[in-house]
């Protein structure tokens, strides 16, 4: 068993070497901090291909995963293959179970603003409520919806743009928090399920004072010059976009369709 022991640490030695160190250093991790996610990563890795597949990190520890949790794992999942390794599961799980509720809502915005423009528009708020609530007993009925796209158009977006900035996001986000109970009580179940909730409630307060709310994905990806993801929430929307601009130019738009969609 020594022998076992020894050669898993080398493994993470190589791996925290290849595509890690950097990021641990931004975090200020140690491999002795590394170690426990190291060890929940294996359990899951019994192959030793050192990539797992995305609904393993929930069905291993039955959770059921919804379609916010996909997406958090999915920002990590540079080539869209449904697999990741070691380094993006533990950047992963740091990004969601070591977030606030301020860096939860700082990471929604992220997760639609994906070209870093600054802001985003009435039909990616849609969409993000959309992915929060999901297609289960939480989802929102089409009345509820609209309903709810529209008290966040009106608390965030002071200057009547259409859009949200990150600035409006950031001032006023504290007032839209019920929207994101879905994705508290996930992130409540997976911290329960991965090192106890102690440990990342106090991995929250390190985050924070060594990260000042910047997005983990973004320090990773910087650190080793990665991509962004090929699935991204801002590609699905790009077509609807692009329609919505034209009909705007041509002076046919009209706002209150921005509040209306085809039941399924």
């Amino acid at each position: 068993m020594g022998g076992g022991a020894s050669k898993k640490a080398d493994a993470l030695d190589a791996v925290i070497e290849d595509k890690l160190k950097l990021t641990m250093e931004s975090l200020g991790q140690t491999k002795k901090e590394v170690l426990p996610l190291w060890k929940e990563f294996k359990k899951i890795d019994v192959d030793d291909s050192g990539q797992i597949e995305i609904t393993e990190i929930f069905g291993n520890k039955n959770i059921v995963m919804t379609e916010w949790g996909k997406r958090v794992f999915e920002a990590m999942d540079v080539d869209g293959s449904g697999k990741i390794s070691f380094p993006e599961f533990y950047v992963g799980l740091w990004n969601y179970l070591a977030a606030d509720l301020t860096c939860l809502q700082i990471m929604a915005f992220a997760m639609t603003d994906e070209d870093k423009g600054g802001k985003v528009s009435i039909d990616e708020v849609r969409q993000l409520i959309i992915l929060i609530y999901g297609k289960g007993p939480n989802k929102k009925s089409q009345k509820e919806l609209n309903k709810q796209v529209h008290k966040v158009m009106k608390v965030l977006d002071k200057d009547n743009s259409g859009c949200v900035t990150l600035v409006e996001w950031k001032a006023n986000g504290s007032k839209i928090k019920d929207i994101f109970k879905p994705a508290l009580q996930l992130q409540t179940q997976m911290r329960k399920a991965y090192l106890g909730g102690s440990y990342w409630t106090k991995a929250s307060k390190h985050r924070l004072a060594v990260t000042h709310y910047e997005d983990l994905f973004d320090i990773h990806n910087k650190n080793y010059n990665r991509p962004g993801p090929k699935n991204s929430l801002k590609k699905q929307l790009s077509i609807k976009a692009e329609e919505r601009a034209e009909s705007m130019k041509s002076g046919e738009y009209d706002s209150s369709s921005d509040y209306e969609e085809e039941e399924d």
